[in-house]
């Protein structure tokens, strides 16, 4: 991270994560993205809680599998 970037105080700095969900059918598929985003994990109820994933995500579209 360059200097500018520490000292302007971005998400970046405070949330360093990204998270992608994938769901594949086959070789096509479709998915979620969630950037910059604060992901915590709740002992009580052994879940990860994701802020504003269910209202903001970018929505990932025609995902194929490339073979190699």
């Amino acid at each position: 991270m360059s200097f500018r970037e520490i000292t302007n105080n971005p998400r970046t700095a405070d949330y360093p994560f990204l998270l992608i969900q994938i769901h594949l059918k086959g070789d096509k598929g479709e998915g979620k993205m969630a950037a910059f985003t604060q992901i915590r994990y709740d002992k009580k109820k052994n879940v990860m809680e994701i802020e504003n994933y269910g209202t903001e995500p970018v929505r990932l579209n025609n995902i194929t599998v490339e073979k190699k």
